[in-house]
């Protein structure tokens, strides 16, 4: 190509011949070439790099935040176990009281036939005694009110025959 270029000299317009000259002599920038290239892979690798970085500094960071998170929440998680073991001694002391008068309840049940037993022949003498007497009450005829009219009729002549009496006395 050099040597067409070389018998073209001066026969061609200078645009085109100052184009061709340099397409001629293209192999002496083939090293700035594929320098030019490696340098544009290289930059595209080290964006790819750079954004990949990112990513993992903000999944870092997302991660940082979450182990201070989780960090921070260490006397909140030992407030709520003091409480919660707090709560269960209080419950297994109402559990305790339950559970004794759940045994008084159960041991009453249990000795109520006893109970009822005990009751029934301790009633029998009141019952024998009430029933003896019963027998022994006899009806009275008229009311207490007619009974007492009639002591206070009879309690009137004794103290007429009283007045009597003494005014005979009295007199003599």
């Amino acid at each position: 190509m050099r040597k067409t270029l070389y018998l073209l000299k001066g026969q061609l317009p200078a645009d085109v011949e100052s184009a061709i000259t340099t397409a001629a002599f293209i192999e002496g920038h083939r090293c700035e070439f594929l320098n030019a290239q490696q340098r544009l892979a290289d930059c595209s690798i080290q964006a790819q790099l750079l954004q990949q970085k990112e990513i993992n500094c903000s999944k870092a960071n997302d991660i940082r935040a979450k182990v201070d998170l989780v960090e921070n929440s260490r006397p909140s998680i030992v407030n709520e176990i003091d409480r919660l073991r707090a709560q269960k001694y209080k419950l297994l002391k109402e559990l305790d009281f339950v559970n004794a008068a759940l045994s008084v309840e159960e041991s009453k049940l249990e000795n109520l036939p006893i109970a009822i037993k005990e009751m029934k022949e301790n009633m029998k003498t009141p019952v024998r005694e009430a029933v003896r007497l019963h027998k022994l009450i006899k009806p009275i005829s008229g009311t207490a009110d007619q009974d007492q009219q009639k002591i206070n009729e009879i309690d009137q002549i004794c103290h007429s025959a009283i007045d009597a009496i003494q005014k005979l006395l009295g007199s003599a």
